[in-house]
């Protein structure tokens, strides 16, 4: 869903107008958007794509089985190829002085935060002209798509091939289309602002420049793209509220203000059954050493091996390391996630529960939605 967002909606799914979207477990979308909708890409990389676009365009109409309409979606696509190495050649030269201005005592920095994301007006207009090559580029690569496609059924394997490369060149060019307009385009006034950095990376080729752009919160994204066209949307989790409130998910998924909100009881008996217990631990999580041996101490100390218990962890490091240094008694009853896919590591957990035997599972904090 969120790929067929970044592309404008409606071109893998049907259009947000057509459709309803109904979100499982959607407190992650917020940072899901973030996370599909950030971009990144270095210079040098991108130069050596659009080379290989112009590449691979140029054998194509070269090749005596190609169509006239295959030739004709083609033929821009060397001078746009051309056009994008001269603008990326430029865009390198301005975001290499922004960085080495970055530095201190004349040391070049490795990597540089545009404050507040906003963009230099010169840079602005490089990003703009390579965003609008590339999409004029992204066209015509997918109007040749269409026409291989039609030659799948006769082309034989060499048909399949050159449309597989045809279209992994074509998902290159749209992502490099999002980062530039990223760059090109100004964020809303009253918005949260995009994240806009450049850093140094050292390839075996040389050095090169990293372009990076990430919405700091997916609201206007999730709002313009979804809320404001979608023909409805409903967003179920057993967390999407923090204190009794949905203001949270409203603040960072964007969504619009006549929004219905509903709080289903559930059939858990929670206030009956569980307590909530914070342990009183002498050790920092800024010191791991010591918070580890502490939490593996304590585990010891307080687990009761007769029943099933879930321990999660928000480190996968420390969850081995725990596991490690708890006694072996504690440790034959631990199920830990990396030793089993999660299916499995559930149904063992149930056979020795159903079985009247203790139980513990070790997991990382996702394994609490298992």
């Amino acid at each position: 869903m969120l790929a067929d967002l970044a592309l404008g909606g409606g071109a893998v799914l049907p259009a947000p107008e057509d459709a309803i979207y109904v979100f499982d477990e959607a407190h992650h979308l917020p940072d899901k958007a973030c996370n599909h909708l950030s971009f990144r890409a270095r210079l040098g990389l991108a130069r050596e794509h659009a080379e290989d676009c112009r590449r691979l365009a140029t054998e194509l109409m070269a090749e005596p089985r190609s169509s006239d309409a295959l030739r004709r979606r083609l033929a821009e696509v060397p001078a746009l190829c051309e056009e994008l190495d001269h603008g990326l050649s430029a865009a390198g030269r301005l975001l290499g002085a922004l960085l080495a201005g970055a530095g201190r005592k004349g040391d070049t920095a490795v990597e540089y935060r545009l404050p507040h994301g906003v963009v230099p007006a010169d840079v602005a207009a490089i990003a703009g002209t390579l965003h609008h090559a590339l999409r004029k580029l992204g066209d015509a690569l997918e109007g040749a798509e269409d026409e291989l496609s039609r030659q799948l059924d006769t082309g034989g394997a060499a048909a399949q091939d050159r449309y597989a490369v045809m279209g992994l060149s074509i998902g290159r060019v749209q992502r490099l289309a999002g980062l530039w307009r990223s760059w090109a385009e100004p964020d809303p006034a009253g918005a949260a602002p995009q994240a806009r950095w450049i850093r140094a990376s050292e390839q075996q080729s040389g050095a090169d420049l990293e372009v990076c752009a990430a919405p700091v919160l997916a609201a206007n994204v999730l709002r313009d793209s979804i809320w404001t066209r979608a023909a409805g949307a409903v967003l179920t989790s057993a967390t999407l509220t923090a204190l009794g409130k949905f203001d949270r998910i409203v603040l960072r998924a964007g969504l619009p203000a006549d929004c219905v909100f509903a709080t289903v009881p559930s059939p858990f008996d929670y206030r009956g059954r569980a307590c909530l217990a914070v342990p009183r631990l002498a050790a920092d999580p800024g010191d791991p050493v010591a918070h580890t041996r502490e939490v593996a101490d304590w585990l010891d100390a307080n687990l009761d091996r007769a029943e099933a218990s879930l321990v999660l962890f928000a480190s996968r490091k420390q969850m081995r390391e725990v596991y490690d240094r708890v006694s072996l008694g504690l440790r034959d009853r631990i199920l830990l996630q990396d030793h089993f896919a999660k299916q499995e590591l559930l149904r063992l957990h149930r056979e020795r529960v159903d079985a009247g035997e203790g139980s513990v599972i070790f997991g990382l904090a996702s394994f609490a939605e298992a």
